[in-house]
Order: C-alpha cells, then sequence, then structure tokens
C-alpha cells in the first residue's frame, strides 16, 4: 500500500446509483449509467474517485475489477448513502430508487473482494466504517476493529453525528489515543448541522479540537463537493470532498446539463452529461491546484472565517469574496 499523503484539498467524484438514471444492459440487468460512464472516463478520474459497496453488490457497477480506471486514491464506501432516505439538492430522480436490503456483512464481502485482488495493488485503498447509529464510543471501536481486519489499507472513520456537538467534542477529547489510530475522520456535510452557517462553525470546533488533542490527519466531507461549498469547508479546516454534484451541475457556470448554451442537441443525454463531467473535472483540478496554495495559511482563514459568520444572513458568495481578499 502506498502511504496517503495527497496533496490538498483531495476532490473525490464519486459514482452512486442513487439519483441516476438506470439502464438496461446487455443482459437485460438494470444497471446505473454510471456503470459505463466510469469506464468512460478512464485516465481522467486517475487520481482519484469514490464507488459504493452497495452498487458494486448488487451488480450496478461493474463486476469485472480490471475494468475500472487506475486511480492513485481509491475510495469504496460503506453503503449508508444508498440505502438512507436524504438526497442530494442537485438530484432530479428522487422518487424512482428501490432500497435493497444491506447490512454489514455484505459491505464487508465487497471490502474483502477489493483488498484481495491483484488490480488494485498500486492503488492507496480507503475504505469507509460502517454506518452505526450509536455512541461515539460504539463507533470507534466498530472502525478500529475493522482497521484491524484490513490493516493494509486506510480506514475513513465516518462519524455519525447522533449526539449534540458539544458531545462529540467531549467525546473526541476522551478518545484522542484510539483516534490517533486513523488518517482520516470523516463527517457527511448534512449531519454538521441544518444550515451553512451551523455547519461550518462546528467544523471549526471539530478541527481545533482534534488539532488540541495532537490529531493531524484528514478531515473528510461527504457531500461537500459543489465548488463554492468546497472552498468554504476548506477554509474551515476540511481536506477531502467527495459528491455527486459533478454529474449534475456545470461547475463554470453553475448551471444544469440542460444549460441551452452547452446542451448539443445532435447528442443524447447520456453523452451530454459524458461532456459536462469531463468539463467538470477539469474544474475541481483547477480549483484544487489554487487552494493548495493557500494551505499554510489556514489557520488565519479559519479565524477569518469564523469572525465573518458571525454576522447572519449573508450569501455564500459575499462570504467567499470577504474571505478570500488579499
Amino acid at each position: 500500500m502506498n502511504e496517503f499523503s495527497p496533496l490538498l484539498p483531495l476532490l473525490v467524484p464519486s459514482f452512486s446509483s442513487k439519483g441516476n438514471l438506470m439502464i438496461l444492459n446487455s443482459e437485460m440487468q438494470y444497471v446505473s449509467d454510471n456503470y459505463s460512464l466510469l469506464k468512460a472516463l478512464d485516465i481522467r478520474i486517475s487520481k482519484t474517485y469514490l464507488i459504493s459497496a452497495y452498487d458494486i453488490y448488487y451488480g450496478y457497477m461493474p463486476q469485472d475489477f480490471s475494468e475500472w480506471p487506475y486511480t492513485e486514491y481509491l475510495f469504496i464506501d460503506s453503503g449508508g448513502y444508498e440505502i438512507n432516505d436524504s438526497f442530494d439538492l442537485s438530484e432530479r430522480n428522487k422518487f424512482n430508487y428501490k432500497v435493497l436490503p444491506w447490512s454489514f456483512q455484505k459491505m464487508m464481502t465487497i471490502y474483502q473482494r477489493i483488498t484481495s485482488n491483484p488490480s488494485f495493488n498500486n492503488s492507496n485503498i480507503i475504505l469507509s466504517s460502517f454506518d452505526n447509529a450509536g455512541s461515539f464510543c460504539d463507533q470507534i471501536i466498530s472502525a478500529y476493529q475493522l482497521k484491524k481486519q484490513f490493516y493494509n489499507v486506510t480506514i475513513d472513520f465516518i462519524v455519525k453525528i447522533n449526539f449534540s456537538i458539544s458531545e462529540l467534542l467531549q467525546s473526541i477529547r476522551e478518545n484522542y489515543i484510539l483516534l490517533n489510530e486513523f488518517t482520516i475522520l470523516g463527517f457527511t456535510e448534512k449531519e454538521l448541522g441544518c444550515t451553512i452557517q451551523e455547519r461550518l462553525l462546528n467544523l471549526i470546533s471539530i478541527r481545533r479540537c482534534l488539532t488540541n488533542c495532537h490529531w493531524y490527519g484528514y478531515i473528510h466531507i461527504f457531500g461537500g463537493l459543489e465548488p463554492n461549498l468546497t472552498k468554504l469547508f476548506y477554509y474551515a479546516g476540511a481536506d477531502i470532498f467527495d459528491g455527486l454534484s459533478w454529474q449534475r451541475i456545470r461547475y463554470e457556470n453553475n448551471s444544469t446539463l440542460y444549460d441551452p448554451n452547452r446542451y448539443i442537441v445532435s447528442y443524447d443525454e447520456y453523452d451530454n452529461k459524458l461532456i459536462m463531467m469531463i468539463d467538470n473535472l477539469s474544474y475541481m483540478q483547477n480549483l484544487s491546484n489554487i487552494l493548495s496554495t493557500s494551505i499554510d495559511n489556514r489557520k488565519i482563514y479559519i479565524t477569518r472565517l469564523e469572525k465573518i459568520l458571525e454576522t447572519t444572513e449573508k450569501n455564500i458568495q459575499a462570504i467567499l469574496q470577504e474571505l478570500e481578499v488579499k
């Protein structure tokens, strides 16, 4: 396994059956349109991408791992997103989605297949911990057991915030020794708070608490890939971002797939979507390069952002303009 030490921020394009088109393949089986889009993108996602264990288990994504594009950082999610009742705001197909049975054992079946397959010998594999609705102590013990079983990969400990932020901070302080066993801590964007303002302030508190406990790993925000949100969460202390908005929104001008200025009428929806995704990958790379230049000043940005957020009723654009002023 290669050492997990990516250039920051790491922007991870995600693939999921949820919220995307389901199409019949040549065997007359339903698969996600992401099935073929993953293969079509090929070298363009050689840096990183994320696939759900749920989609692999149910055949919504390629079962022959040799068909997957090589990537330096391969994220395999636990499947919790596909079975919960929340949706990304950018999703169009919110009601045509059937949830199939899912369990820890099914997730482990996929994790075993991934980690034992030679196709990924040169990739850094990152496995998400199983979504656990229990206490923080139960969650960290479960994640640590996963780490012991898959000692040769990186475990992304997803912290499910089923309690107050103050309780979370206290739990971090009480379990800081075990926390140092994990390189990545993950949080879903929506569980950080009800509003973007609350999520950012809570993230700042979490980052400071972790730093005070001498934890210097990476914070992963699940669902925070939209460029403006990525900037804000990066300045608030997060390092890794994934999401599905890159498949639904044209980042360059913040428009939908059906942008009349860009949608090619002689192409079908699939081909237009592929073109948009390719453009978005370039946009994400440029965004990552720009943000990486400010990594040495992140403490300054955190303090500045916290001060800005004291004022309510500001929009995202206004906050970014004030935050990024030289």
